[in-house]
């Protein structure tokens, strides 16, 4: 083989992009037409002009793609080149993305924003270490329990059937170490478990019930907001590296700016959504502080230990601290 010939295979290794471009496929559970995918499309049209034409996505939403798990699976495997995924999709990556989704641990959005803002370069190196970039990711509403019958105490969940992701193997024991009944379930598979009474209740967001209509089934909602509802873009490092340094910056700013707006747009519409849920017979059940604190007493004797078991202790110290930081700096 000729030196010349050498030079320019190794020039087409460096720069992938010189000639052909790159079709990135995406997977999100969002629904077409919700607030995230929307941001998607705006992040696949502006990547797709800042690099003259040379990448293009192709968005597979409402979980066309399968669940998050299959979606992370279909990244390692080059099915699938990124996705944007929530905080159960992002533990099958990081496993510690859980300490970010403890019960209760954050008060406010404020709280949240913070940790997740001083947090982030910690985390892109996990990520990096398990072969995956991250670009970005944000609030985007809060979590509440939906059931079918009307949940206040915790014993009004415990005898109830509860859907869990069942990423996790720890996790499902540890609610079933505080006497909950869990049922492992992925997001697909929600709405024919509800109704053929394989489950009774799962913990999602107001605007995710609506936009599936599981409330038409599990038409009672806790208004306790048990954690934020974490979304991240994610893209394999095999992808980022195919495209050429001199995009990567601009790529990964620009899929900050498109998700800043995100959690305003999702509380108005989380807000319309709440009204035609209650129109349609969802019935929202208010919780007394004391019984408040009840939960956060008995959810905390079942993270406890599965934190000091399963996760970075130092790291959720570090979260801790950073939350008690912000906390003394406003005064609470």
């Amino acid at each position: 083989m000729s030196k010349r010939l050498l030079a320019v295979l190794a020039l087409a290794v460096v720069i992938p992009l010189s000639v052909s471009g790159l079709t990135i496929k995406m997977g999100t559970l969002a629904p077409a037409g919700s607030p995230w995918d929307e941001v998607l499309k705006k992040l696949s049209a502006t990547w797709t002009e800042m690099t003259n034409g040379r990448i293009s996505v192709t968005i597979y939403p409402g979980a066309i793609a399968g669940g998050e798990g299959d979606m992370v699976r279909k990244m390692r495997i080059g099915q699938l080149q990124a996705a944007a995924m929530t905080g159960s999709g992002l533990e099958g990556i990081v496993n510690d993305v859980f300490l970010l989704n403890v019960p209760f641990l954050f008060s406010n959005e404020a709280e949240a924003n913070y940790v997740l803002d001083h947090i982030t370069p910690t985390y892109k190196k996990l990520f990096a270490e398990k072969g995956f970039v991250l670009l970005g990711w944000t609030i985007a509403g809060w979590i509440n329990f939906f059931s079918r019958d009307p949940v206040v105490t915790p014993h009004d969940l415990q005898v109830q059937k509860l859907a869990v992701a069942g990423t996790n193997p720890d996790q499902v024991q540890a609610w079933k170490n505080v006497g909950f009944h869990v049922i492992p379930l992925d997001t697909p598979s929600l709405m024919s478990g509800l109704s053929s009474g394989m489950i009774d209740a799962l913990y999602t967001s107001p605007l995710a019930a609506a936009s599936y209509q599981w409330f038409g089934i599990a038409n009672n909602m806790c208004a306790l907001n048990i954690a934020p509802l974490i979304g991240a873009i994610v893209v394999s490092e095999r992808t980022w590296r195919q495209i050429p340094q001199s995009y990567r910056t601009d790529m990964e700013q620009s899929a900050k700016e498109v998700m800043k707006p995100l959690y305003s747009d999702t509380r108005k519409l989380e807000e319309q959504a709440m009204t035609v849920m209650e129109n349609n017979g969802l019935t929202v059940n208010t919780v007394p502080p004391s019984v408040a604190q009840q939960w956060r007493s008995l959810l905390d004797r079942g993270v406890k230990p599965l934190i000091e078991s399963s996760y970075s202790t130092s790291l959720y110290d570090k979260i801790k601290s950073l939350i008690q930081s912000y906390r003394s700096s406003n005064g609470n």
